[in-house]
């Protein structure tokens, strides 16, 4: 128990480190909200947002399909709603012995996924990717307790049948979605430090300082209810730093 609750403050951190990290490299005009409305980072500028959302594997050696195929199903239902040239969704995701950098997912790949049985991903995504046809399964779907026998008739259902996508795969994949593997917790700490010294700050300065009370602030901004009071930019953070 204490390991998993390990990897998940480890998790935690890393999703910060890599939200410092984002706003240290931003420009002035861009605004980067923490717990975004969208995913764990949202940076947006007067053309663009980048959606981003890290995952942490330490305990993986390498990535199976299976381990992305919630962060990407919430990605397409997003992009049904949202359907726009100026939004990209990024995972950025970190598995051991993986290259760092874009890893390509074709269309087989989310064919893949969208044909899981994982009931919860068949009903909280899926149904709305791939509509069901018959008006039995819709009402299925929309009782809010449901039976293992209203699970089994869904379940089979999604197996069995030939439906009609509501989501451009292909406009997706080419424009709108990228797939990172992520530098490790170290590494990435480290590059985001060098980020931080090449804003002035001491090497002994952003170690003992800096990079902990950067942290810190995200933390604090990520536990906001308030969406508009998650959003900072890097001259706020640097702002807030000086004043440090």
């Amino acid at each position: 128990m204490s390991r998993e609750a390990d990897h998940t403050i480890k998790g935690f951190l890393y999703q910060f480190s890599k939200t410092l990290n984002a706003i240290l490299s931003s420009t002035d005009k861009d605004e980067i909200q923490i717990e975004g409305i969208i995913e764990d980072i949202d940076v947006k500028n007067c053309n663009a947002t980048n959606a981003i959302q890290c995952k942490y594997h330490e305990s993986k050696v390498r990535h199976n399909l299976s381990d992305i195929y919630k962060p990407i199903l919430q990605m397409l239902c997003h992009f049904l709603d949202n359907n726009t040239l100026s939004l990209k969704y990024v995972l950025y995701a970190y598995f051991p012995n993986e290259k760092v950098g874009v890893k390509e997912i074709t269309k087989l790949h989310i064919e893949e996924i969208l044909s899981s049985s994982n009931f919860d991903y068949i009903s909280k995504y899926i149904s709305k990717i791939k509509p069901p046809k018959e008006q039995s399964i819709k009402d299925l779907l929309g009782k809010a307790s449901k039976t293992s026998e209203d699970k089994a008739k869904i379940k089979k259902y999604y197996e069995t049948s030939e439906l009609e996508l509501t989501v451009d795969i292909d406009k997706f994949l080419k424009d709108h979605f990228v797939f990172e593997i992520g530098l490790s917790y170290e590494e990435l700490m480290n590059e985001t430090k060098k980020l931080l010294m090449a804003e002035g700050f001491s090497f002994e300065d952003v170690k003992d300082l800096f990079y902990p009370n950067s942290i810190q602030y995200i933390a604090e901004l990520s536990i906001l209810s308030e969406a508009e009071k998650r959003i900072t930019s890097k001259n706020k953070l640097i702002d807030y730093l000086n004043k440090k």
